[in-house]
Parts: C-alpha cells; structure tokens; sequence
C-alpha cells in the first residue's frame, strides 16, 4: 500500500504455498524499485514488486526461489 496523489493504492497479495518467508521482503523491494526506475505506474510497481516478493517464498532461503523478471511477470499477468 503507498499514496499516489493523496489517494491510497494497494493491490492484493498473489495465493502461493509459502516455504520460507526469508528474503520476501527484499525481494519486493527488487521488483517494485525495477518497475519504478522504468517509470512505470505505482499500481504496477506495486504487483510486480508483490509478485516478486510471493515466488520469492516458494523456496528454503533468502535467494533459492529469486524470480526471474520473465516468472514475475507471468504471475502478474495471471491475475487481472
């Protein structure tokens, strides 16, 4: 959730069977700040940054299930 204009933006977290939290939180980090230094929307920021963080949980250990920007992506598209 941030502000934009004023305006509160959120966007849901994406279901996945988490394995280990550790990590996830950088890893949105990584997605939203690569969304947002190629000038993207802050919705957008926001998903790919929430996609990032959620697959980043599928695996033991801060980086065993670091995304691709390509499985990031296909998460995002996933879910309208």
């Amino acid at each position: 959730m941030t502000l934009e204009k004023g305006e509160v933006v959120h966007v849901p977290a994406f279901p996945v069977k988490t394995v280990d939290t550790t990590g996830a939180g950088d890893s949105f980090n990584a997605g939203f700040l690569h969304a947002w230094l190629r000038g993207a929307p802050v919705v957008e920021c926001l998903r790919l940054g929430a996609a990032c963080g959620a697959l980043s949980t599928l695996g033991l250990g801060g980086t065993a299930a670091q995304p691709t920007l390509e499985e990031a992506e296909n998460l995002v598209r996933s879910r309208p």
